[in-house]
């Protein structure tokens, strides 16, 4: 028990002593602001994407609109290709929560004072990278 406490320990002092290594490489207040204007912007597209898309998917779950016509009059091809088209949709929202989660992520990191500091070789990741990929965690040559 003793062990699993001086590992605890352990990882705690490498977390503040990675946290004290970055002052130098942070990122300024200013640019900061920058970058978290940058993700809210991304994010509020996100949360829009997502709005239309799970409307859309609730709409194709709808079938008969009291209009008279049911399923049964769809073909086979027809029926597929909602199918198809539901189960896009249902990826596309996987993939939009996905982004959502790591942008948030991302304003947490602003919070913190870690932003901008590449989560693998503790370097700073440069500023064209962090203006395409807002949400990224490894500098290139680590992503790589």
């Amino acid at each position: 028990m003793n062990n699993t406490k001086n590992i605890g320990v352990s990882a705690m002092r490498r977390n503040k002593t990675r946290i004290e290594n970055i002052g130098e490489k942070r990122y300024s207040p200013r640019e900061l602001a920058y970058f978290k204007e940058l993700i809210l912007q991304q994010r509020s597209e996100v949360l829009e994407d997502l709005e239309v898309l799970r409307h859309s998917m609730a709409a194709a779950g709808r079938l008969d609109n009291g209009s008279g016509s049911d399923q049964f009059g769809l073909t086979f091809y027809d029926q597929s290709a909602g199918m198809a088209a539901s189960e896009h949709e249902a990826l596309l929202i996987d993939r939009q929560t996905r982004y959502l989660k790591s942008l948030n992520a991302a304003l947490k990191r602003i919070e913190e004072g870690t932003y901008g500091i590449c989560t693998r070789c503790n370097k700073r990741i440069e500023r064209e990278r962090l203006e395409v990929v807002p949400n990224a965690q490894y500098c290139v040559p680590c992503k790589g």
